[in-house]
């Protein structure tokens, strides 16, 4: 190998660690844009959770392809490229699964309500300490009373009760 040859090798060397330096800054910025975007007041769940996966697919798949360049081809840029490849495919089933959740589990994003599946009509609010449950249900009693039905919902017999 010729001297001009480790000039050049030096060179790309180190334009590929400057290169690297500035992709990891650009990953850097997605994130902290992200961040704000989450901290925005008026937003609900479902934004939050949008904007959480998009720092994390972004910014975090950013910042590998900086760390993968600043390092070079090597077996350590390859395992940079797996990790890359399973945060692409996981983040976005996992943003999706959690927000699915909420919205199965009765999350409605007007006034940060909860449906709760006692009944339709009762509702959990997030923003007061006020819970409407219907009559009879276990979700009232305190866990001394709970314990004393052994663990099982008590049966309600109106018929039985009239007389």
């Amino acid at each position: 190998m010729t001297l001009i040859e480790r000039i050049l090798l030096t060179m790309l060397h180190d334009i590929m660690g400057i290169a690297g330096y500035v992709v990891m800054g650009i990953g850097i910025i997605f994130m902290l844009f992200g961040i704000i975007g989450i901290f925005q007041p008026n937003k609900n769940f479902y934004y939050r959770i949008l904007v959480a996966c998009k720092i994390d697919t972004v910014g975090i798949l950013t910042f590998t392809i900086g760390l993968a360049l600043r390092h070079g081809f090597s077996f350590f840029s390859g395992k940079l490229f797996l990790i890359a490849i399973i945060i692409l495919v996981l983040n976005p089933l996992v943003a999706h699964t959690v927000a699915r959740s909420a919205y199965k589990g009765g999350y409605t994003p007007e006034n940060n309500e909860v449906v709760t599946p006692l009944s339709e009509g009762s509702r959990v609010s997030s923003n007061e300490a006020t819970v409407s449950l219907p009559e009879g249900s276990v979700a009232g009693l305190r866990p001394a009373e709970r314990r004393g039905l052994g663990g099982r919902a008590p049966i309600v017999n109106k018929e039985k009760d009239k007389l």
